[in-house]
């Protein structure tokens, strides 16, 4: 199956082939006829990353918040940032920077600079669950561009209700297969996603682009109070 990556700059066509490699890859083991298909962790998420990354890169750079020579890493990044999704968090991280810089060297046209900030960039994509609270790594960043990545790995946090909800069904279904996520196991799902909604975004620009996140909370919320009554 052939997956195509999205629309770039022209002056960015450079990545195109690492993106389109990149996508394969995710299609062929997480895709819906992959070696272990996942229904969150696939290439829709990864090219909806890629997509929002885009734009809150042109914001950020707009605004004088990102060096225009972080874009293209930062697009490189996101595309690798969960190829070896399937070896968890932690481990997927690092084995995507090992994959995505054996690639990048391969493709050619990329300094040394460039391989090291799509590391930091797919390290800045952890995230960290202790009792269940989300808690993204690169909260602890202070490099503008990581945190924006961070962000549109979340970006459907903030999205409108009905595209939230969508993603959010889809995590839970590949979280706990053998779950009721829907249903009468929605609270035990429920309240982590709450806490990370209320946490917010990690830049300005996510925070303008994606402002629904305490709506999302707020609808999780009415459906809590619903189960219990």
């Amino acid at each position: 199956m052939s997956v195509e990556a999205p629309a770039i700059d022209p002056e960015l066509e450079i990545i195109r082939p690492v993106l389109d490699r990149a996508t394969q890859i995710i299609d062929e083991e997480y895709g819906p006829e992959g070696r272990q298909p996942l229904d969150y962790h696939n290439v829709d998420h990864t090219l909806a990353a890629v997509y929002d990354t885009i734009k809150l890169a042109d914001l950020a750079i707009k605004r004088g918040n990102l060096d225009p020579r972080r874009k293209k890493p930062l697009l490189v990044g996101m595309g690798f940032h969960d190829t070896k999704q399937g070896l968890g968090p932690g481990n997927n991280e690092r084995a995507s920077i090992d994959l995505a810089d054996q690639i990048m060297i391969e493709e050619g046209g990329y300094s040394q600079e460039d391989r090291d900030y799509v590391g930091d960039v797919i390290s800045g994509t952890v995230n960290l669950a202790p009792e269940g609270r989300v808690r993204q790594a690169a909260r602890d960043s202070a490099d503008y561009g990581v945190r924006l990545a961070a962000d549109a790995d979340l970006a459907p946090s903030g999205k409108p209700w009905d595209i939230y909800w969508k993603n959010f069904k889809r995590l839970a279904v590949e979280l706990w297969p053998d779950k009721d996520v829907e249903g009468r196991d929605f609270a035990e799902f429920a309240p982590g996603q709450i806490y990370l909604l209320r946490q917010g975004f990690l830049t300005a620009e996510a925070e303008e682009l994606f402002p629904h996140r305490e709506e999302n909370a707020r609808h999780l919320e009415a459906m809590l109070k619903q189960l219990d009554g």
